[in-house]
């Protein structure tokens, strides 16, 4: 099951500055959105602190980087409303992105802006060689962060704890669902025979890289 994310058109437009590799890096959590909807949650989501209309933020690189994707729940989806500073990097531009978040809150029939999918913001931003290169160069790191968080989702595990049934410590299980760096043949053998996963590798001239992660039929 995927959960619909929608791009508000300014929040696209603001996307599309930012260097191509802090755009991977806003877009892997928004990827991550687009899997576990509401259920996502920290280190990759939080509460805006003072939003009264349910704003939240998406943490790209688990919170280190400067750049946030601020959304909300609207109807049946989740719409990012803008594309923000970091509050500890730029407080004054932070709250700027927030504050046209709040005026739509007051009810969803003032959002009158054009609204984009997720899926046509990926395809116009994969265009770009550079974003596309950095996109592919993690899509196995991105298969495997989702279907980390998902085990933990289903069993109410934390990084913590996930950490101690894999032998590791809490920051490597935090790595891997940060999607930054492909994981090495240890750690997804590791994965595999632990949790039961299977990984799927698929490297052709056209497709480019598509990796996918799934549960073992013997699971």
């Amino acid at each position: 099951m995927t959960f619909r994310v929608d791009w508000d058109e300014d929040a696209g437009e603001e996307l599309m500055r930012l260097p191509a590799a802090e755009r991977r890096a806003v877009m892997s959590p928004v990827a991550k959105l687009e899997a576990f909807g509401g259920q996502l949650g920290s280190p990759h989501t939080s509460q805006v602190k003072g939003s009264r209309a349910g704003i939240r933020e998406l943490r790209p690189r688990s919170g280190r980087s400067p750049w946030r994707a601020l959304y909300r729940r609207v109807a049946d989806a989740m719409v990012i409303l803008a594309v923000a500073p970091e509050a500890e990097h730029d407080r004054r531009g932070f709250d700027r992105a927030v504050a046209p978040g709040r005026g739509t809150a007051e009810g969803d029939r003032r959002m009158t802006r054009r609204l984009i999918s997720n899926a046509e913001v990926l395809d116009e931003m994969l265009q770009d060689p550079k974003f596309r290169a950095e996109w592919e160069r993690t899509a196995l790191a991105r298969a495997v962060a989702e279907a980390v968080i998902r085990y933990r989702a289903e069993r109410g595990l934390s990084q913590t704890a996930l950490a101690r049934l894999l032998g590791w410590s809490q920051p490597v299980v935090a790595r891997l669902e940060a999607a930054e760096h492909n994981p090495s043949m240890d750690t997804l053998l590791t994965l595999a025979r632990t949790l039961s996963l299977r990984v799927h590798v698929d490297v052709g001239p056209k497709t480019g890289v598509v990796a996918k992660v799934t549960k073992s039929r013997a699971a």
